[in-house]
């Protein structure tokens, strides 16, 4: 992704030097990641959990809560961008806490 877009659209929420530095390691995406077929989807028989990220400029929200219905899964939403996970790190935390809770019966 070009840096500018990355900076401005992939992680706007992260400091500065943080999405620099993400920018900076970014790789090119190998085309066998793409084209791979899935022949088992966990999320059809495994509990599952959702952080849609209500301003991501990269996957649009309504399509992160389209998957999220789909898998059945758990979600939790935050004002974030397509990397709330490092931008909010306490909700990230907070929702592994509770998927762990989550499958220890």
């Amino acid at each position: 992704m070009k840096r500018a877009i990355f900076l401005a659209a992939f992680a706007p929420d992260v400091p500065q030097d943080v999405k620099e530095f993400m920018a900076d390691g970014q790789v090119p995406i190998q085309l066998s990641g793409i084209l791979a077929k899935a022949t088992l989807a966990a999320w059809k028989n495994k509990p599952t959990w959702y952080l849609v990220s209500k301003d991501d400029q990269i996957i649009p929200p309504d399509n992160e809560r389209m998957f999220a219905r789909r898998m059945k899964a758990t979600t939790e939403e935050v004002a974030g961008s397509h990397v709330a996970f490092i931008a909010h790190p306490d909700v990230a935390a907070r929702i592994i806490e509770a998927a762990a809770q989550g499958v220890r019966h």
